[in-house]
């Protein structure tokens, strides 16, 4: 029996299957943080992606995980993923 979070798991392997880039805004205490991601790990509840950081003359590569939980409760204002090539507007 499929669980709720099979949707997004699924769609976590494909952006990491065909090396999409992925969106995550959150909002937390009003601040809007938003952060570009390539997958590299897609696990049964969480996956795991990395985003680059440039200050100055350095470049970090930074880990960020994503867990599908905080996805299915976060409401108008929480987590919000955008997938390259999906209408963010539909």
């Amino acid at each position: 029996m499929p669980n709720a979070f099979d949707k997004i798991k699924q769609r976590m392997q494909k952006a990491k299957d065909n090396d999409e880039r992925v969106i995550i805004t959150e909002s937390n205490y009003g601040v809007v943080e938003t952060h570009v991601l390539k997958i590299t790990r897609v696990y049964d509840r969480y996956a795991i992606g990395v985003t680059t950081v440039i200050n100055d003359d350095e470049t970090y590569h930074v880990k960020y995980s994503i867990n599908y939980g905080s996805l299915l409760v976060a409401g108008p204002r929480g987590l919000k993923i955008i997938y390259e090539g999906d209408n963010s507007f539909v």
